[in-house]
């Protein structure tokens, strides 16, 4: 074994150049996978918090069980977090605002918040709450304070009770985006009836069989059961290897093999004679097959650990970079730091995948060799098994182009296996590039998309809520605000609900309003949101219709879809924004859908609303019959695909609304407060120090709700500056390493061919041609792995689109020219760089020492 192995350590001191290569090749490829993995594995986490911040860590909701089932659910060993949660009681309409009081044990309390102040409640007349919660009521954040509240007696009544402020919560994501004003209080099993419990299960759990395994043990119907499936997908992309990076260990391996066997097949070439000296003084197939294998795993033992440090390291440098980038993310009662992820399974998976391939090239190599005579070996009698003519002769390409281009072209349909394996190589770079910023913006996108969803349109949102919709926030109190030193502007808004009466014939999409009527709002509250009139047989669309100011209108116009905004005839006339709901192919709520009703530009609408503009349950479900109506048309100026300003208590915006200027809402509906604000502040202004002197203006507001959006926007654009970095770190990796890697195999690729170069330059061929012709080739790579790079990526461009479902969230195809043109000019460059430096070498030696050059 020792003389088998100092023969493969031999070989590799005999011709150190091409094993130098391949071991550049193997440190590379195990480099790549190790980078793009943990790099990849490190985002995925990172989304996965905030998604876990944003709404929660648990992965099922389980609602209405009680104290036994709450029992046994607890004896499930695979358990990590365990929340219970009821509704308790909440402030009555006596009350400026309207707060809900749960009951909660500690889990749920700290499950994306965390006491600042304070400690959790004990008594059940002890509370927790968010700073923004008691900011809206007017109460200053500071522990042991007692709180008078009125609560709703749920008989129409009211009655007083006194609680102690025991603890400050951070604010919660998830519930404060939504407008959820909570506190909490202890929860008691025995006196709770009704009990909302939340699971996390521990890492590497098979969620679905334990939510099986509780259903069984704790008799829970599946009805009762929610699963928070996005959130288990990310949850285990980031626990276990997924498909993607299978993928990609069996695509970087594959490469990596055909460039390793196009390397060593050119050295075992060199030194086949000497394999047919060895079997013919006895040495049999399976011992060449161990020389072979040998010389080439021990190349692979000197690339593993370089490989490894050379991808860590590539990954903690960005890794570095990102966590300068400040977030706050906090889970279980902590601030949970996001750090990097070293992928076990990835990293394992690159050694043994660069591993079979040194067994599988071992293997075809000795077959070559066994192919061949022993007499044949000894005299490199190759014939066909090695050298495959071309069909295409330089005679008849110099017809159509100059000799030295001629050359070129003879030389890569000689060596289509070395040209298809530089050109993957060039080519995979340029794909992963394009796809991996590509999924980058998409990623912004939909964040983007739920900011819009949630109409976080500015610093600071004001919302009003009350029956009687002739009150709101008056412009008194807006004029205090927009004076208030920092405040840069406001966008404010007026609303009124109301029916839209509707012909048969312009309801594009009926299945779309099958759906809302009977989600739970829509079937719970208000009995149908398109339904029949049954006092005067008309067809009504539950709707608002919306008064705005100059601001707001005008940042309609970056969302019509017809039309346009003419604000200053909109003051005048009855002319209106109307906008329009989409649905998808599943007839569900989308921005990029299709209208779902059929309204154009010019049309006449007619709405109705309540005369006294006081609304009810009653109004809701269009049981107010005695109730007299007012009827209004208007003039469809413009169709808008978003209606920005913030409507969240009635139909939101799964209807048709009428936005008109406020002046002529004024006129026609006699109401002169406003339901909604957008606060924008000063550049450099200090939204908590504006967050204090606002709201002690909105908690004067019967139904105001001030929500300082600042942070969380702040937080939003920081996880996604991560994010960036982290893809770009991928993206740098894969540049790097793929372009060395590239050179590496193109300055072999023609260094093994310098005895050809060297008999054509003693045939004539001068250092210009000469040069010419080498740099045509490496141009001929480059345009080749270019036009590759276009059509795949284009492909994978598409497929990711639609993966994203991009279509239903109102993001348009678009092409990144940028990307492309980037790609482009680099493989050129890298072409024409990669063949230039080995041919100025060639040039500089003589013909004599070109045609001996064997390594």
């Amino acid at each position: 074994m020792r003389k088998k192995l100092n023969l493969g350590f031999r070989y590799i001191k005999a011709y150190k150049k091409r094993s130098i290569a391949i071991i550049l090749s193997m440190v590379l490829s195990i480099g790549l996978i190790v980078g793009l993995g943990t790099l990849s594995r490190t985002n995925d986490y990172a989304e996965l918090q905030k998604m876990k911040y944003n709404s929660g860590m648990y992965h099922v909701e389980i609602d209405g069980v009680d104290k036994d089932q709450v029992e046994k659910i607890k004896q499930n060993k695979n358990i990590e977090n365990l929340g219970l949660y009821s509704i308790d009681k909440t402030t009555s309409k006596e009350e400026n605002q309207i707060v809900g009081i749960a009951k909660a044990n500690e889990d749920y309390i700290k499950n994306n918040s965390r006491i600042t102040e304070g400690r959790f409640p004990k008594q059940s007349n002890e509370i927790v709450a968010e700073v923004w919660v008691l900011r809206n009521l007017g109460i200053e954040p500071k522990i042991n304070e007692e709180i008078n509240l009125k609560i709703d007696d749920r008989n129409g009544g009211y009655k007083e009770e006194k609680f102690k402020l025991v603890g400050i919560m951070s604010d919660r994501l998830g519930t404060k985006s939504m407008g959820v004003m909570e506190m909490f209080s202890p929860i008691s099993l025995d006196k709770s009836s009704v009990i909302q419990a939340k699971i996390a299960f521990k890492e590497g759990t098979d969620i679905n069989s334990e939510i099986n395994k509780i259903a069984k043990n704790a008799n829970i119907d599946k009805e009762q059961i929610k699963s928070m499936d996005d959130l288990i997908d990310i949850e285990t992309m980031t626990t276990s290897i997924d498909l993607q990076s299978v993928k990609l260990l069996v695509l970087i391996s594959l490469v990596c093999g055909i460039v390793i066997y196009g390397i060593f097949n050119i050295s075992v070439y060199l030194r086949v004679s000497e394999y047919g000296i060895l079997r013919a003084v006895g040495s049999n197939n399976l011992k060449i097959f161990k020389i072979v294998l040998d010389e080439l795993f021990t190349l692979f033992i000197i690339s593993v650990p370089i490989g490894l440090i050379t991808g860590l390291s590539g990954a903690l440098i960005f890794g570095k970079i990102a966590d300068k980038v400040k977030t706050t993310v906090v889970l279980n009662g902590e601030v949970t730091k996001i750090g990097m992820k070293f992928p076990v399974e990835i990293i394992l998976g690159s050694i043994v995948s660069i591993a079979l391939i040194v067994l599988i090239i071992s293997y075809f190599t000795y077959r070559k060799i066994k192919k061949l005579s022993v007499i044949d070996s000894i005299k490199k009698n190759l014939n066909s098994n090695s050298i495959k003519r071309s069909f295409i002769s330089i005679k008849s390409l110099r017809k159509f182009i100059k000799t030295y281009k001629a050359i070129s072209f003879k030389n890569i349909f000689r060596n289509k296996k070395s040209f298809v394996m530089i050109v993957l190589s060039m080519s995979i770079c340029g794909i992963l590039l394009i796809t991996s910023n590509y999924r980058s913006y998409l990623s912004q996108a939909d964040d983007f998309v739920s900011e819009r969803a949630m109409n976080m349109n500015s610093d600071f949102m004001i919302d009003v809520y009350n029956e009687d919709m002739n009150k709101g926030i008056n412009k008194k109190s807006l004029d205090e605000i927009s004076n208030i030193d920092g405040v840069k502007n406001l966008e404010t808004s007026q609303i009124l609900y109301s029916r839209m009466i509707m012909d048969k014939g312009n309801i594009s999409n009926q299945k779309y309003f099958d759906i809302i009527n009977k989600d739970p709002r829509g079937e719970g509250l208000f009995k149908g949101y398109l339904v029949e009139d049954k006092k005067t047989k008309e067809l009504i669309l539950k709707n608002n219709l919306r008064g705005y100011d100059d601001r707001a209108l005008e940042k309609l116009n970056d969302y019509i879809d017809s039309g346009e905004i003419n604000i200053e005839k909109m003051k005048k006339e009855n002319l209106a924004v109307v906008y329009v709901p989409k649905a998808n192919k599943d007839n569900e709520g989308s921005i990029g859908g299709k209208n779902v009703v059929n309204v154009k530009v010019g049309d006449i609408v007619k709405i109705k609303f309540r005369e006294n503009k006081v609304f009810n349950e009653s109004c809701y479900t269009m049981e107010d019959t005695d109730s007299e109506y007012i009827y209004k048309e208007f003039k469809v100026g413009a169709v808008v695909n978003y209606e920005y300003m913030n409507e969240m208590y009635y139909t939101g915006n799964n209807c048709v609304d009428v936005i008109v200027s406020q002046d002529i809402f004024k006129k026609n509906t006699g109401i002169n407060e406003y339901s909604a604000a957008n606060v924008n502040m000063d550049k450099g202004a200090d939204h908590k120090v504006l967050e204090q002197k606002i709201s002690k203006v909105t908690s004067k507001v019967k139904g105001a709700m001030l929500r300082d959006i600042v942070a969380e926007r702040e937080n939003s654009n920081a996880m996604y500056e991560k994010s960036r970095i982290y893809n770009m770190g991928i993206t740098f990796i894969l540049f790097i390493i793929t372009l060395v890697n590239v050179v590496n195999n193109i300055s072999h690729s023609i260094m093994s061919r310098s005895s050809e170069f060297g008999m054509l330059r003693a045939v004539g061929l001068n250092n210009k041609d000469f040069n010419k012709m080498i740099i045509f080739e490496g141009l001929l790579y480059g345009i080749v792995s270019s036009v590759v790079v276009v059509i795949v990526s284009l492909i994978m461009q598409v497929i990711t689109y639609n993966n994203f479902e991009s279509a239903d969230f109102g993001i348009k195809f678009a092409i990144r020219y940028i990307d492309y043109i980037i790609v482009i000019c680099v493989n050129l460059i890298i072409g024409v760089l990669a063949t230039y430096i080995p041919a100025k070498k060639l040039n500089n030696s003589s013909i004599v020492e070109s045609i001996n050059i064997i390594d």
